[in-house]
């Protein structure tokens, strides 16, 4: 009989407990792999599994000015995937992660051609050309991808909210459609785990 009582009893707080676990998690990225902002879904390979997978839809933006009014602008889609460790116990954890974010890179590029108009005559007599710019715009898509880790805190709380902190280290394989990163780049999510 007390074997019976303390199995039900084992069996009663191992359920509770892993009831407590939560596989999944949907939670909003900033930075990072994301490359902007970004929504991510993630889910543990099992119920009591320290490692997961994670899949996103990221966008990112970034614009950038240059000598003679040039100018150039990029928007990035992109869709973060990865695999990841969660260390510890308790609702801190330690995360390790690894991955690539394949995406759509949008470039517009602006810049001047400068033309010869005529010449504005100096109080001493001398010619000074006027050349006026003429805007040229170019557009391109191209495909793109880069590696990124994760290195960060997580926790979650009783009810659910998930918090995420750390740096995400990039890197490719220098062709064509690598696409350089600061090297180290902070990242910061926010979510909820069920």
């Amino acid at each position: 009989m007390k074997k019976i009582v303390l199995s039900l009893l084992v069996f009663g707080v191992t359920t509770g407990v892993f009831a407590q676990e939560r596989r999944n998690a949907l939670y909003g990225e900033l930075a990072g792999a994301s490359n902007g902002v970004g929504v991510n879904f993630e889910s543990r390979f099992s119920k009591t599994s320290p490692f997961g997978w994670r899949a996103g839809l990221a966008w990112g933006y970034g614009e950038s000015d240059f000598a003679f009014g040039d100018s150039e602008s990029l928007r990035a889609y992109t869709v973060p995937l990865g695999v990841n460790w969660l260390i510890g116990k308790g609702r801190s954890k330690f995360e390790l992660g690894a991955g690539v974010s394949l995406g759509l890179y949008n470039l517009h590029r602006k810049s001047y051609d400068y033309q010869l108009i005529g010449y504005v005559e100096a109080s001493d007599g001398t010619k000074i050309p006027y050349y006026e710019g003429v805007p040229h715009t170019d557009k391109s898509n191209k495909f793109g991808y880069f590696l990124f880790g994760d290195i960060g805190y997580r926790h979650v709380s009783r009810k659910g909210f998930l918090f995420r902190a750390g740096i995400s280290p990039s890197f490719n394989f220098d062709d064509s459609h690598g696409v350089s990163k600061v090297f180290f780049f902070p990242y910061l999510g926010f979510g909820y785990s069920f």
